[in-house]
């Protein structure tokens, strides 16, 4: 049976015979390639789109609880409360709103919740006792849900562009006096307008063009941020699951309520450390026609070349179809492989067929472009304020809190001192025991410090073994003060530590220096250092002022 009435030639029919299959096989390779791009294009769309939601919530967070963060050292500076400075208190209150516009107001209570002083005077001499930014944080440090202004609605003016009405999010803590007697509430509210800057932030300019939008979710999956269509709006989204509570991402596809189909991404807020989660969901979608429409344009472009190729290879002779179809199965193989996990490589085309060439450009230029904006999503990154391993205050905290101490300072004519430690045997402790066990030591020996270190004394840790603890008090006591913290500090080494279940014991060096009303917070500090230096070199287990001689 002869393919078509003009192959009458043995060799063009036999050509024909060849390059019949071999053209259906390169429009079936184009098809199933352009398949798997699609699929493949879907799930690293889907994955990224959760690696982004994964990355804004982290960054949220940390935003979140460098605000929390910043109220806590804020209260932890509380000399105005003793001192009852009403001027003092609202010019620190202005300076943090200076440097933080997303607080919207500061104020201070007293014990019954009547504002004593406040950022721009606004609210002081009124109660606040039955607003749970009082009634909850005189219990403990409080982060509270987003919410209307009430109080402050008719103070702060119009809501920002885009806002129907002012929203805030509540963030206190309890104050106490150098007695340790609760004296009042240090009370602020977050503006919403916060998470709208936040957007800005995090969404780049070519992921508006692509359509990407953020949203967040309260724990009943009402938006409470993002298009102004959605806000407010309750979502029962297909896929959508429960928060499980394991800080995992997940995407899915699915039709919104009257709008198109979407890829999107979603994951439950982790809270800020030692407080009650907001229940808050971050959520990154994309519409899937945008998403999708590269792969679907070269689905479309590698039909026609298919189609083209399959023309090209019924014309032309065996060694032409050769040359045809050898680069073509190295994309194939290549594709399967990156689909499989390996590189994701197209190899170069070295046809010298436009199509082919093009194809292998192409598909190159689309993995290119997906795996540069996974690198971009991967730079985004997360300051803290406290040591990961201990809890304790790090390096950055103790040295925005030694500003502020010494500004405190030399306004009150306080005295300012730094004492200075680390552990004598610690090295050991890891050499013999590994540094699992010299971790779970430091975390012990923090705990114990933690009790004896009291209110009004702050307690960082620098890194490896290194402490310190910062003392604030009246200059004419200031040397008495010091050695009585010096000596609860070398008190707390006299029993063993649990590690691991081990008992283990270290000793501790400590070295103090007291600071003039002119000297630099970080000269007090490395006099600290050499006078531990000294008592190191001299015997250890004890404590010493710097002198000023080695």
């Amino acid at each position: 049976m002869r393919l078509l009435p003009f192959s009458r030639n043995f060799s063009t029919e036999l050509i024909l015979r060849l390059a019949i299959p071999l053209g259906a096989l390169a429009l079936g390779l184009m098809i199933l390639l352009g398949v798997l791009a699609e699929k493949r294009e879907r799930q690293v769309i889907g994955e990224s789109l959760a690696r982004a939601a994964a990355r804004m919530a982290a960054t949220l967070e940390a935003n979140l609880a460098e605000r929390v963060a910043d109220v806590d050292l804020l209260a932890s500076h509380g000399a105005w409360y003793r001192e009852n400075d009403r001027e003092g208190a609202q010019r620190a209150f202005d300076v943090m709103r200076t440097r933080h516009p997303a607080f919207a107001w500061i104020g201070r209570t007293d014990a019954q919740g009547r504002v004593q002083a406040a950022s721009d005077g606004f609210l002081q001499g009124e109660s606040i006792a039955t607003r749970p930014v009082f009634s909850e944080g005189k219990k403990g440090l409080f982060l509270g849900d987003v919410h209307e202004a009430v109080l402050l609605a008719r103070l702060l003016g119009p809501p920002p562009d885009g806002e129907a009405a002012l929203r805030f999010i509540d963030i206190a803590r309890p104050v106490y006096d150098q007695h340790d007697n609760y004296v009042g509430v240090l009370a602020t509210y977050l503006s919403w307008s916060w998470v709208r800057q936040f957007f800005e932030q995090m969404l780049t300019d070519f992921d508006r063009v692509r359509g990407v939008e953020l949203l967040i979710l309260n724990h009943e999956n009402r938006v409470l941020a993002g298009p102004d269509p959605q806000v407010g709006r309750m979502l029962a989204l297909e896929g959508m699951a429960k928060p499980d509570g394991a800080g995992k991402a997940h995407w899915h596809e699915a039709a919104w309520p009257d709008e198109p189909r979407h890829l999107f991404a979603w994951i439950d807020m982790p809270p800020p450390d030692h407080l009650a989660a907001l229940g808050w969901r971050v959520l990154v979608r994309q519409p899937s026609d945008r998403a999708l429409s590269p792969v679907r344009q070269l689905r479309i472009q590698l039909a026609i070349a298919a189609l083209l190729l399959t023309l090209g290879v019924i014309g032309l002779a065996c060694i032409q179809a050769r040359r045809i179809t050898r680069p073509l199965a190295r994309i194939a193989q290549a594709a399967e492989a990156i689909t499989e996990g390996a590189e994701p490589r197209i190899p170069a085309s070295d046809s010298h067929l436009s199509e082919v060439d093009s194809l292998s450009g192409a598909l190159q230029h689309m993995l290119d472009t997906l795996t540069h904006r996974e690198q971009a999503l991967d730079d985004m990154q997360q300051l803290a304020h406290r040591d990961v391993l201990t809890g304790l205050h790090n390096r950055r905290a103790l040295e925005l809190h030694m500003e502020l101490s010494a500004e405190r300072a030399r306004r009150s004519g306080e005295g300012l001192a730094v004492l200075a430690m680390d552990l004598d045997g610690f090295k050991a402790v890891n050499d013999n025991h590994g540094h699992g066990i010299g971790d779970a030591l430091l975390r012990d020996v923090a705990r114990r410090l933690q009790e004896v270190v009291r209110s009004g004394e702050m307690l960082a840790r620098l890194g490896g073994d290194e402490f310190v603890v910062l003392v604030v008090a009246p200059r004419a006591q200031l040397q008495q003060v010091g050695e009585t913290v010096a000596q609860r500090i070398l008190g707390c080494f006299e029993r063993p530590f649990m590690a691991d279940a081990q008992a283990l014991r270290v000793g501790c060096s400590l070295g103090g220096a007291q600071g003039a009303a002119d000297d630099h917070p970080q000269d007090i500090l490395r006099r600290a250092d050499e006078a531990l230096y000294i008592v190191k070199r001299s015997g250890r287990g004890r404590f010493q002022w710097w002198t000023g001689q080695a």
